[in-house]
């Protein structure tokens, strides 16, 4: 997240957070993976206050929205890529990756999720 911070004014950032300490090892490690600068609210509140923010608010975006809005239509065209590519190792891994994210939100939304955080100069 310190790097999306900027030097001066208003400033809205959407962070991927951990929602709760202590996640099962089987989203941590996912994460340690594909993310390692995920954060719990807290730790990116500490991080917005160390670059001088002051923060405004912050509010996590709700299980439905991803659902609605990425996930389910993201499924939906996976069907449709791993029809199209099934010769194709290369971009059938790729879809898998893909998939594999979606189930693991599935399992584990409870415990990770998009946190908005607005904060001021």
């Amino acid at each position: 997240m310190e790097k999306f911070l900027k030097p001066n004014g208003y400033l809205a950032v959407h962070e991927m957070t951990w929602l709760k300490n202590n996640p099962p090892k089987e989203i941590n490690d996912y994460f340690e993976r594909v993310y390692p600068e995920i954060n719990t609210i807290e730790e990116n509140i500490r991080i917005i206050e160390k670059c001088g923010y002051k923060l405004l608010g912050h509010f996590s975006l709700q299980e439905d929205a991803w659902w609605e809005f990425y996930y389910n239509p993201l499924e939906e065209r996976l069907k449709k890529l791993t029809k199209k590519y099934k010769n194709n190792q290369k971009a059938l891994e790729m879809i898998y990756k893909e998939k594999e994210e979606i189930e693991f939100y599935r399992k584990y939304n409870q415990w990770y999720g998009s946190v908005f955080y607005v904060m001021q100069k």
